[in-house]
């Protein structure tokens, strides 16, 4: 059987923070995994987006699990032709 999963995107914004809290929450109820994702060019710059999500879960969220890592995908600038 597979994990269950929620998925929520954070760019650090006010809403993003609101959708955070709410997919927590329902990570909690569903008892899945939540995985945060930041979508940018420059992974540096995720960086700091995502530990603050991290710490606002442990502080506010403790206990919903989500994964230890980050992934990073790269992506060309430029579509194949």
């Amino acid at each position: 059987m597979a994990t269950a999963r929620v998925v929520v995107g954070m760019d650090g914004s006010q809403g993003a923070v609101r959708a955070l809290d709410r997919a927590a929450q329902e990570a909690r109820s569903r008892a899945a995994v939540l995985d945060v994702v930041y979508a940018v060019t420059d992974r540096d710059a995720a960086a700091p987006v995502l530990a603050y999500a991290a710490s606002r879960l442990n502080d506010r969220r403790p206990g919903t699990p989500t994964p230890p890592h980050t992934r990073s995908r790269r992506r060309n600038a430029a579509a194949p032709a």
